[in-house]
């Protein structure tokens, strides 16, 4: 059946080929994206005619002193007049090499989301990785801030990741600043931020310093940061202008907190298991003096009844009252004498309550 007539032909936009095909392409992607290919050579690093003016003046064979003299103000001259020009065309040949890797940097690592040969082909065999560790070594050699800022970055770092960093723009935690570039890049903590998000993010160490709250174990040994300026530069950061990551830091304070709460709960169950320790001493010595004036009451008991009476111990234990009071825990008192003792004789045998001859 033909195809309708302004109908498209449907088309799954892959190409199928070898996968030594995809490879090349992509080292020839690689190759093309060198600055110094597309803009026709590296960038000059000083002054090719400046050399040593008096060794020049020498092979010139230039040796009248006034005539020398005349010669080396006109080649300070030319000096300065080239240094002039280099200075203005350089930021503009670097500008131009930096928006070039950029866009190289967007292309590649847009690659591997085109499609899922593209995927498979820049995730085995470590070509991705490779394409990325080139571009970001080209991206180094033109600016200072990003040798720098290599550094700084964590370990486990990629070089995918870094240059994200490098070819994105706008604050990654906001949307208010969308044209911020690698300079606001705080490459410690690996995020491109603006000064509010930072501000937000991040903590000066003077503040920490200024915080009663806050000890020195909740941020030294912590991975840190200088201001946007600050990590361009190659030198040591001013003393309290190091900043640190807030999360970090408040993440170090919670496991403060947990350790002291721990400590005081381990201190109370202390003080707890001390004062019952204390109060079972207490009570058991209580329980001790308590027995030993029980035994002597029926000590007493017994001795008073046995001289006085005819009477033994096992008779005495049949009296309900003598079992009463002998398991008393105080002393004897005169109203023992007068009232009790005639109701445990009332409760003997008749020949118990006989008194005993001398």
């Amino acid at each position: 059946m033909p195809r309708p007539p302004g109908r498209p032909r449907k088309s799954t936009h892959d190409v199928d080929l070898a996968r030594d095909c995809w490879e090349f392409i992509f080292r020839r992607f690689l190759e093309c994206a060198d600055p110094d290919v597309a803009f026709g050579g590296a960038l000059p690093n000083q002054n090719p005619l400046y050399r040593n003016p008096h060794q020049r003046l020498d092979i010139m064979g230039v040796f009248d002193p006034d005539e020398r003299a005349a010669l080396l103000r006109e080649f300070q001259d030319d000096d300065v007049n080239w240094r002039y020009n280099y200075r203005r065309t350089h930021r503009t040949e670097v500008g131009q090499r930096l928006h070039f890797v950029r866009t190289q940097a967007r292309t590649l690592l847009a690659l591997p989301s085109v499609s899922k040969t593209f995927k498979k082909v820049c995730d085995e065999g470590g070509l991705f990785a490779h394409m990325c560790d080139t571009l970001w070594t080209r991206a180094k050699r033109l600016d200072n801030s990003l040798e720098n800022g290599d550094r700084l970055t964590p370990p486990t770092m990629t070089s995918a990741q870094k240059l994200r960093l490098f070819e994105g723009t706008g604050c990654q935690c906001c949307d208010r600043h969308p044209l911020i570039s690698f300079k606001w890049v705080f490459w410690a903590f690996g995020a491109r931020l603006c000064e509010r998000c930072s501000r937000v993010r991040m903590v000066p160490e003077r503040d920490l310093l200024r915080d009663p709250d806050t000890l020195p174990e909740h941020y030294r040994g912590l991975r840190f940061s200088a201001d946007r300026w600050s990590t361009m530069l190659d030198g040591a950061v001013a003393p309290g202008s190091k900043l640190y990551w807030r999360a970090d830091v408040d993440e170090r304070k919670s496991v403060t907190r947990e350790r002291q709460k721990r400590e005081r709960e381990a201190q109370e169950n202390e003080k707890k298991s001390s004062e019952k320790r204390r109060r079972k001493q207490i009570r058991e010595e209580k329980l001790s003096q308590r027995d030993d004036v029980r035994e002597q009451r029926k000590k007493d008991i017994i001795q008073m009844m046995t001289t006085t009476f005819n009477v033994t111990e096992a008779q005495l234990e049949t009296s309900e009252t003598y079992r009463k009071h002998s398991a008393m825990a105080r002393p004897l008192t005169a109203r023992f004498h007068r009232t009790h003792m005639r109701q445990i004789l009332d409760e003997l045998p008749e020949e118990c309550r006989r008194r005993r001859e001398n």
